[in-house]
């Protein structure tokens, strides 16, 4: 099967799966679709506010020269990328819950809740963005290639690297890829309902821990992932991620009831 299929049959499954598993919670918890939406918009809001930081970060380090060494480097970038994330997606979560989503309240509203924001980053991240970058390399390798040899010679070795590596992509990469979208899900959902918690309750050190527990799961994967490979990776974000479906499991009114 060509990568470029293989990539194609990626982006529909994780479209298919996001409205899958939003239509069976909605049926069988029950619980409102403008949850989901909420939740969708909230995982936008929070990049729109994340990504033009992370940029000004970006440009402000390379005017100003820092260079940490490549281990330096990798570290504070992913403290900074995991911080952000835990940070800007959790008060998102809560604004969005707090003040503008006010009837959209409980446990069921809230599993939907996260289903949506998992749901519409898996599909902007995996689904399109993912997809798209991956499929246009693909299809323009050779003129890209004869672009970087002209521009800029040394990075001409990564950019062949990169696209021998997306040639040879395989099911298993894909079928991980996919799983590891499961487990993103599964967390946001958890973390969905502590946020929840926090609204009813008054009580903002449950969003303190929703930060701390999303902040960690993506420095936890990315370091798992450079020093253990994907397999590791793969292992501790779905430790994480049973132990938040185990969370909202228990935080459900009459637990002897069924999703």
């Amino acid at each position: 099967m060509s990568a470029l299929l293989l990539f194609t049959l990626q982006a529909l499954l994780i479209f298919a799966g996001v409205i899958a598993l939003a239509i069976v919670l909605r049926r069988r918890l029950p619980a409102h679709w403008r949850a989901w939406v909420w939740g969708a918009l909230a995982f936008v809001v929070s990049q729109a506010v994340r990504l033009p930081l992370l940029i000004s970060l970006t440009l402000i380090s390379q005017a100003l020269r820092w260079d940490f060494g490549q281990e330096g480097n990798f570290w504070s970038n992913v403290i900074i990328l995991s911080l952000t994330a835990g940070l800007f997606e959790e008060t998102a979560r809560y604004a969005v819950l707090r003040f503008l989503a006010k009837d959209v309240r409980g446990w069921q509203d809230a599993v939907m809740f996260g289903a949506g924001h998992g749901g519409i980053e898996a599909v902007l991240l995996v689904g399109i963005g993912a997809g798209v970058t991956n499929a246009y390399l693909l299809l323009n390798a050779d003129t890209l290639l004869a672009q970087v040899r002209a521009l800029s010679p040394e990075q001409a070795g990564a950019l062949e690297a990169q696209l021998a590596a997306l040639r040879n992509v395989n099911v298993g990469v894909i079928a991980a890829s996919l799983i590891e979208r499961v487990f993103a899900i599964t967390l946001h959902i958890g973390l969905s309902v502590m946020v929840m918690r926090a609204v009813e309750d008054n009580r903002f050190e449950w969003v303190l821990a929703a930060m701390g527990i999303h902040a960690l799961a993506n420095l936890l994967a990315v370091t798992a992932q450079r020093f253990g490979g994907v397999v590791v990776a793969e292992v501790i974000v779905g430790v994480i991620a049973l132990a938040m479906l185990a969370f909202t499991l228990h935080q459900r009114p009459g637990r002897s009831a069924c999703i």
